[in-house]
């Protein structure tokens, strides 16, 4: 049976409620700037530990002071990896990335949000439209910069021409040993506009495990309204998409989603915002590429053919999920595998997602992907690889899909090969 609350629009409870958002910044805000394991991980952090220090205490900082260091959040979640007070290790259930979320939603339903960033979300919370403006020459992007509040920065180089515009899903059946029974392939607006061939890799390597793919839907998780603070417009995204796979759930498949930033959305977001069971149920259905092309053989030694043979220095983006979760450790085992050596890093991209193409993320982005640059060159990476398709593009070409690529990309033409 449809979950009722698919039909629902209206945010849960309190969600958008200015005291309880400004009063749970004021409660974590105090626990990290008396922690400061984050202060090397983004930009957020030393800007929090100077105001605090500043006014004395984070329960005395002013909602512009809390406004300043929300908007140095960049959603990469390397703040989760290994925190001490996350959610389920400590009472204080600290997550900034999530709460800088409910707090962007909040300062637009109550009209705090600024003209620009009111404006770029008209264009953010729809994947056509800043899929087009991502794609427009420098001229273009610097006027939208001014006037609609868009990002300058060119992103990974967008694919029309491969993009798929089916309303079907793509569904993988009879996987081998019976370690996954059914699967539906979600590779989202992100992938299928920025690196639509990660599908196809994982598509053409099922198919050699003895894995059928059928057709394919880059479908919006809604990732790009849940960013601007429209949770209106998320919420309808949202409850398509889990309608649309629960179909497929129920009958016990997983949901294969090689975008970090959307399965991170799908994952975190469409429970939390939507509520109720369907959504949950999807949402413990959803993995990461590689995690799915391991189970479907019964594991990592069946899944690596023998003779491949690496040999590469890799930096591997943990992402949202960071270096414990299902994905990255189903990467770097098989990467290993390989014959490579794997390095793990927390930095994140500077992007996630369509976080980046806001104007004024432009600095905070180029800083992260910065760090990440300096990262690579200091463990001598022949090459990086991140579950997210789209990064700054500095003007030495650094960030284009020749530059960063995708894990599933490198296990997926291992296994065809």
């Amino acid at each position: 049976m449809r979950d009722p609350d698919l039909t629902v629009l209206d945010p849960p409870a309190g969600h958008l409620d200015e005291a309880a958002v400004r009063g749970e910044l004021a409660k974590v805000f105090d626990v990290c700037a008396g922690c400061r394991r984050c202060l090397d991980r983004c930009d957020l952090f030393p800007g929090l530990v100077d105001i605090v220090e500043r006014v004395g205490e984070a329960g005395m900082m002013t909602p512009a002071d809390q406004d300043r260091v929300v908007d140095a959040c960049h959603g990469c979640g390397a703040c989760r990896h290994g925190c001490p007070f996350a959610p389920g290790v400590h009472d204080a259930a600290v997550d900034v990335p999530s709460l800088v979320l409910r707090s962007a939603a909040m300062r637009r339903a109550s009209g705090q949000q600024p003209p620009a960033d009111r404006r770029a979300s008209l264009v953010l919370g729809d994947r056509r439209r800043w899929t087009l403006l991502a794609s427009l020459p420098a001229p273009v992007r610097r006027f939208a910069a001014r006037s609609i509040g868009l990002g300058s920065r060119r992103m990974a180089t967008l694919v029309r021409s491969a993009r798929v515009r089916s309303g079907r899903m793509a569904t993988v059946a009879g996987a081998t040993d019976g370690a996954i029974a059914a699967a539906v392939i979600v590779p989202t607006c992100l992938t299928e506009a920025f690196r639509p061939g990660v599908r196809h890799d994982i598509a053409a390597a099922a198919g050699t495990l003895g894995v059928t793919c059928r057709t394919s839907y880059g479908g919006c998780c809604g990732a790009g309204a849940l960013h601007a603070g429209d949770l209106r417009r998320f919420r309808r995204s949202a409850r398509r998409m889990v309608a649309d796979l629960d179909v497929h759930v129920a009958a016990g498949a997983v949901v294969v989603v090689p975008e970090a930033a959307c399965a991170e959305v799908m994952r975190r977001h469409h429970p939390e915002v939507l509520g109720g069971a369907t959504a949950a149920r999807v949402a413990a259905a959803v993995i990461g590429p590689i995690e799915f092309l391991s189970r479907a053989v019964g594991g990592v030694d069946s899944l690596v053919p023998p003779s491949t043979a690496g040999g590469e220095r890799i930096l591997l983006v943990a992402g949202p999920s960071g270096p414990d979760g299902s994905e990255t450790r189903a990467a770097v085992a098989t990467l290993e595998a390989l014959g490579n050596t794997v390095v793990v890093a927390e930095e994140g991209t500077g992007v996630a997602g369509p976080w980046g193409l806001r104007a004024g993320n432009d600095p905070v982005a180029s800083g992260a992907w910065a760090r990440l640059a300096a990262r690579a060159a200091a463990v001598g990476a022949d090459r990086v690889l991140s579950g997210d398709v789209v990064w700054p593009v500095g003007p030495d070409g650094i960030g284009e899909p020749s530059a960063v690529g995708h894990p599933a990309e490198v296990v997926a033409r291992a296994i065809v090969s």
